[in-house]
């Protein structure tokens, strides 16, 4: 995985910037925006079978997002893992 945990690179055309809840404007500034920042958080993967990273947006924007998977990877494998919504609002 990415070592960068949400790049949101693929999302960054149908997301609104900037957002403006707390604590928005640290994750809006790590935000990949460039081709080559988002293939870098890759570059020290050699024989990996498996390679990703977990941008949860991505499903949210899922009509821009997928076409731009199938643009830079082709054969990638799209893997959802969905959290129980009580979990989830509790942790928000």
């Amino acid at each position: 995985m990415s070592y960068l945990k949400e790049p949101k690179f693929l999302s960054i055309t149908a997301n609104k910037f900037p957002h403006n809840g707390p604590g928005d404007k640290k994750v809006d500034d790590g935000v990949i925006k460039s081709r080559d920042e988002y293939l870098n958080l890759f570059k020290d993967a050699e024989h990996e079978k498996v390679i990703g990273e977990s941008s949860a947006d991505y499903l949210y924007f899922h009509n821009s997002v997928i076409p731009s998977i199938k643009t830079i990877s082709p054969n990638a494998k799209i893997l959802i893992i969905l959290r129980s919504p009580v979990d989830r609002a509790y942790s928000a």
